[in-house]
């Protein structure tokens, strides 16, 4: 991709404001490694706000990922020292879930949701992972400018060949308490007892016991697999039949996206942005409706058998390719630049 980010033979330098380095946002580091001069700062809490007005103003353009308290306090110093800022609007910085109790709007202080609004409103650019993150973003605040940019992953996230399928179905998400309703865990595992000769795999990170609770559940082919290394996820994915999400609330769904590059048939709920993300390729279930996701699961199965439809799963799954993601985050860094 041609660089168009010099400034006056001077490479500007970029503050990466984030919490936790999730794929997706270290996926946005490395891209705008290789175009611009970029700093990370992980946001920690108030103490680290010292560093960050030091960075601020030796940067000239703050990107925030997610518009959380840090990406509101960072705007604010953008205002006061002229400073460019652009924020990513994540999803849970926007949601308001009470039914799984989740979302900075939800269950944030009134400071929590000044700050949000703040980062979104005077950002120079507010950039949504999707069009239902940007129907949310808009009834939180209205951005001066905004762009919906996909997340994306690389087009060889699953290189060589689908290994054969095996009799197994997979879900990832983080394992914590708080994911077991937004994930759709609680219908996974009730899903999984009405079809033994399936093995259903749960993928993620452990953050507290729920790993326990979910290996405690006494369901012969409930395999809770944990954290998996990036081969061991693609080998996981290639040797799947079917992938399903759920969840009560994605803003996007990443997970589905590379499960799809490997040949898994997707099975999501009819919330958030999972509808949009599967297009026509998909199996859209009611969330939480057992019946409805078991009917689901027998239709992916059918259509598993089909080469043909498989190869459209792979096909929308490359659709989000992390190369237009960069092209589209460089263009609106220019432009933010060079207006």
């Amino acid at each position: 991709m041609k660089k168009l980010t010099k400034m006056k033979n001077k490479t500007p330098r970029i503050l990466f404001i984030y919490r936790s380095w999730r794929s997706f946002v270290k996926r946005d580091y490395d891209i705008l490694k290789k175009h611009f001069d970029v700093e990370p700062l992980q946001w920690r809490g108030k103490r680290d706000i010292i560093k960050m007005i030091a960075r601020v103003l030796r940067s000239d353009v703050i990107f925030s990922w997610f518009a959380g308290n840090h990406a509101g306090i960072a705007g604010i110093l953008a205002t006061i020292f002229g400073k460019k800022s652009i924020v990513v609007v994540g999803g849970v910085d926007v949601a308001n879930v009470p039914e799984i109790e989740y979302g900075l709007w939800y269950k944030g202080s009134l400071v929590d949701k000044f700050l949000c609004k703040y980062a979104i409103s005077h950002a120079d650019f507010a950039l949504p992972v999707s069009e239902f993150n940007e129907k949310e973003m808009l009834k939180r605040a209205k951005p001066k400018k905004h762009k919906i940019i996909y997340n994306g992953i690389p087009s060889n996230f699953c290189e060589g060949d689908i290994f054969e399928k095996r009799k197994r179905v997979a879900t990832i998400g983080i394992l914590q308490k708080d994911n077991l309703k937004r994930k759709g865990l609680y219908t996974y595992i009730e899903v999984a007892k009405y079809f033994p000769d399936l093995e259903f795999l749960i993928i993620g990170k452990p953050i507290d016991n729920t790993i326990n609770f979910l290996k405690n559940q006494q369901v012969e082919n409930l395999k809770v697999l944990g954290f998996l290394s990036h081969k061991e996820l693609v080998n996981t994915l290639k040797s799947s039949i079917i992938y399903a999400q759920l969840s009560a609330y994605e803003s996007f769904g990443v997970a589905v996206v590379e499960a799809m590059q490997c040949g898994c048939v997707p099975v999501v709920t009819n919330r958030g942005a999972l509808p949009e993300v599967v297009g026509d390729v998909g199996v859209v279930v009611e969330y939480g409706n057992l019946n409805n996701t078991i009917e689901g699961i027998k239709k992916a199965l059918k259509l598993s058998e089909s080469e043909e439809f498989i190869k459209k799963v792979r096909e929308r799954g490359k659709f989000f390719s992390l190369d237009k993601r960069e092209k589209k985050l460089v263009e609106i860094i220019n432009k933010v630049l060079y207006k």
